[in-house]
């Protein structure tokens, strides 16, 4: 009787085993050290709550190949950082050359009739990076052309516009410009007080080894004065 109850026990046992939830396992697999492989990556998204139906098993096993050795601890961070990133931001900035400490060489008063003589001409692209979160960097450009005199420097007409993006802190994550929307102009062109405008709306998209994780539309109102002329 007692052999027939063990017997009993150890198949029930074994019926459990056998229907356990294979995403239990999994869990237990991972911990914040485990290192991700094209073996263990599709455990790790979902450990991470990351859809990636829409997207081939090669391309994601790919995708880590090519990246460096990255934990499911820095992923976990990484990831949480994705996806508290607000959907839209806004902001305005006047890049003054002197608070970036440009040094700007200007001739006195007493040369200004010099001006008439000895115009300059040519074109210039300004750069303004800024740091979003602790994720990534947006660096904006923006071409303009100029005039320069010994008595004073001017924007006088905006040109093309750009974004671009970097600085992924974690291997296997990564950002790209997706949407892109600019307009430049200038503001009071010729003058010593002249100002190169640019706005733009940018949407930077988030990737984990090739799976949409997150997305941010980013509003800028950018200025730059002529200090930003000079050198050339």
């Amino acid at each position: 009787m007692f052999n027939k109850f063990m017997y009993l026990s150890f198949l029930i046992a074994l019926s459990f085993a056998a229907i356990m939830p294979i995403s239990v396992s999994a869990a237990t697999d991972l911990s914040s050290e485990t290192v991700v492989t094209k073996s263990n990556v599709h455990k790790v998204l979902e450990h991470l709550d990351i859809d990636a139906s829409n997207y081939s098993d090669s391309s994601i096993e790919k995708k880590v190949e090519a990246a460096s050795e990255v934990t499911v601890g820095e992923l976990e961070d990484a990831v949480k950082a994705m996806k508290q990133a607000p959907k839209e931001v806004n902001f305005e900035l006047t890049a003054s050359s002197s608070a970036d400490k440009t040094t700007v060489n200007k001739l006195d008063g007493n040369n200004i009739m010099m001006a008439a003589e000895s115009e300059a001409t040519g074109t210039k692209t300004v750069s303004t990076t800024m740091r979003q979160s602790n994720s990534y960097k947006v660096t904006y450009n923006q071409a303009a052309t100029y005039s320069s005199t010994p008595a004073r420097e001017a924007w006088e007409q905006a040109l093309g516009s750009s974004a671009s993006v970097s600085d992924t802190m974690v291997d296997g994550v990564d950002y790209s410009i997706t949407a892109e929307d600019y307009s430049a102009k200038v503001e009071n062109p010729g003058y010593s007080y002249s100002n190169l405008n640019q706005t733009s709306t940018i949407t930077v998209t988030g990737y984990l080894f090739g799976v949409k994780t997150s997305a941010t539309e980013i509003n800028s109102d950018m200025n730059w004065d002529t200090g930003y002329i000079l050198p050339y």
